[in-house]
């Protein structure tokens, strides 16, 4: 079996598309149910060689479909069904005119089996001291999420404060075959402070900052390595 690079795409439709036709084999001369990659996807995520690309069941139809994350900073997630509908997460909780920005990721935090989401919106801090009332949204939406990812169930992101969200990253950076999730929330003076989460079945439980959690925001996405790679990475047909 020959390894497919199908990492690093770019967040356009025709590009997601083709990403999916490669994982599924569609197009080819065997159909999406013969191919070794898309069984492992719908079963397990998985993801491209950087790390922008997840292959997993999101909507719980037994069909693989595409998760995207272009910059790596969960601010650009788009998700292409097997169907062919392609969706922007962060718009169902900042749509466009509202003011608001908004971040995704997904992952099976609570492990159950089906894929999470979690998604935060909010205002961005418009002076170097982070606004109090700025984050509207932050929240996981347990699986399976179906094809509206409304969920199954909902749980907030505790916080004392709800501070702007910049970024969300779902990995396993602890390596114990687990989903974790990184919060990166503002932290004023054009830092981010990162708090990792943690899951007890469906209750999301946030960790205190330190001053080895901060980065600068030009540069969180890269400088923190974590992500979707954590869960192994796809092969080809």
């Amino acid at each position: 079996m020959q390894r497919t690079r199908i990492g690093g795409v770019r967040a356009s439709l025709l590009t997601v598309m083709a990403s999916s036709m490669l994982l599924c084999g569609c197009g080819g001369t065997g159909g999406a149910e013969g191919s070794d990659a898309y069984a492992a996807a719908v079963k397990k995520p998985c993801a491209g060689e950087r790390g922008t690309v997840l292959h997993a069941d999101v909507d719980g139809d037994g069909r693989a479909d595409v998760v995207t994350d272009p910059g790596r900073d969960s601010s650009r997630t788009r998700v292409a069904f097997g169907g062919g509908k392609t969706v922007r997460p962060g718009a169902l909780v900042a749509p466009n005119g509202s003011g608001l920005a908004a971040a995704s990721t997904f992952a099976d935090f609570d492990g159950d089996g089906h894929l999470d989401m979690a998604v935060a919106a909010g205002r961005r801090d418009t002076t170097d001291d982070p606004a109090a009332s700025a984050g509207r949204v932050q929240e996981i939406r347990f699986g399976p999420l179906g094809a509206d990812l409304k969920g199954a169930s909902r749980t907030r992101i505790a916080f004392d404060d709800d501070l702007f969200v910049w970024g969300l990253r779902a990995s396993d950076a602890d390596h114990d075959g687990r989903a974790d999730l990184a919060v990166f929330r503002t932290a004023g003076d054009g830092q981010v402070a990162r708090y990792d989460v943690t899951f007890d079945r469906r209750r999301a439980r946030t960790g205190q900052q330190d001053g080895d959690n901060a980065y600068d925001v030009p540069h969180w996405p890269q400088r923190y390595k974590p992500g979707w790679s954590d869960f192994g990475t796809c092969t080809g047909d």
